[in-house]
């Protein structure tokens, strides 16, 4: 096996960490887009509470079936909830407690600009 040089595990190493960041970026924004629908932040808030199947979220949502499903379905692939079968229902939870801090953060966040307005520079 022939030996390699320090540079070249260095390069080698710095494009897998560009890679590997890269694809953190990729999936961090694919996970904010999920979020940036005030309907599947109100699904999060109602799984606050605990699972939920389908049927529970409609009638509170006021919205077809098709569309708590296709919204369940981004936050399930972004990771944000998990499903369980039980016979022909399937119920969802959070994945985590972090969505919610995430949610509290962002709200906090909000409600310092509302306190403390920044002025943005305009053009000049």
């Amino acid at each position: 096996m022939p030996s390699q040089s320090k540079e070249g595990i260095f390069l080698r190493r710095s494009l897998w960490r560009i890679g590997r960041r890269k694809e953190l970026e990729e999936r961090r924004a694919e996970f904010f887009a999920a979020l940036a629908c005030s309907t599947r932040i109100r699904i999060l808030e109602l799984l606050r509470d605990g699972e939920k199947c389908v049927t529970d979220i409609i009638p509170i949502l006021r919205v077809k079936q098709s569309v708590v499903s296709r919204h369940l379905g981004v936050l399930r692939r972004v990771g944000a909830v998990e499903a369980r079968r039980e016979g022909t229902r399937v119920f969802y939870r959070l994945a985590t407690p972090l969505v919610l801090q995430i949610l509290n953060l962002a709200d906090r966040m909000l409600e310092r600009m509302e306190r403390e307005p920044q002025e943005v520079p305009g053009p000049r």
